[in-house]
């Protein structure tokens, strides 16, 4: 069975963040790695058929990423 669509704009956030690490300082991307690898797994056991939440949570990390890919953004402080 083939991916939604929601699954492949889920898998291209996650893309995403991995190249926008590559653009940040050698010191700074282990960490923006474990943040977004932590950030996807801990919304991993979502239903999938819960479409506002999974798309709630989309947009928050597309917002993100915005603010991860700005050229002053150095790296993240984990909560």
């Amino acid at each position: 069975m083939g991916k939604t669509g929601l699954q492949l704009q889920a898998l291209s956030l996650y893309r995403a963040c991995l190249r926008a690490a590559r653009t940040k300082p050698p010191e700074s991307r282990p960490g923006l790695l474990q943040f977004a690898r932590a950030e996807f797994d801990r919304n991993r056991g979502i239903n999938r058929l819960d479409f506002m939440r999974v798309e709630f949570l989309l947009r928050k990390g597309q917002k993100l990423l915005a603010t991860l890919a700005a050229r002053e953004a150095q790296g993240v402080t984990m909560r």
